[in-house]
């Protein structure tokens, strides 16, 4: 009983060893500061990105139309800025499942999240990835993250650092 018992653990360890490739190898820069591009619903939205310390601060630039919206995530809160308008919610005011959430949540759990190098070619690195039942890729220049695009939302987010 105690050889089979043994047995069963040994092979629970490996397989649970091997089932997922954790992000060990990987080291990409999740804080950061950058222009980006969002594109959703093939409309691009040009903004300033920041990521730090589990905030993360969109400031929309393009189209005119929103320019000056600024969202940001802090402490489980959203809050919304629209020039002399500001409101902290309590609740997620944009639903848990958008593309924007996702991106928020995928680089405050980066290092848990379970990740595949499936190309390098020797420039840009590609992983693929998996979190909240959402398939993602993201594309990575000397460490940094350059692109994130969410497969079921049909959606990324480019990064232009400025230099």
């Amino acid at each position: 009983m105690l050889i089979i018992l043994l047995l069963g653990l040994g092979i629970f360890f490996v397989i649970k060893k091997f089932s997922f490739v954790k992000n060990t190898n990987t080291k990409l820069e999740t804080e950061f500061f950058s222009d980006a591009v969002i594109n959703i619903d093939k409309k691009n939205y040009e903004c300033e990105f920041s990521h730090f310390s589990g905030t993360t601060k969109i400031n929309l630039q393009k189209p005119e139309t929103v320019r000056g919206l600024i969202i940001e995530w802090s402490n489980g809160k959203q809050t919304v800025s629209f020039k002399d308008l500001k409101k902290e919610f309590e609740k997620n005011l944009i639903p848990t499942d958008s593309f924007l959430n996702l991106i928020v949540k995928i680089l405050d759990n980066f290092s848990t999240i379970a990740i595949n190098k499936i190309k390098n070619d020797g420039r840009r690195e590609v992983f693929l990835g998996k979190f909240d039942k959402h398939e993602f890729e993201i594309t990575a220049e000397k460490s940094k993250i350059i692109e994130i695009y969410i497969k079921s939302k049909d959606a990324k987010i480019s990064f232009e650092y400025k230099k």
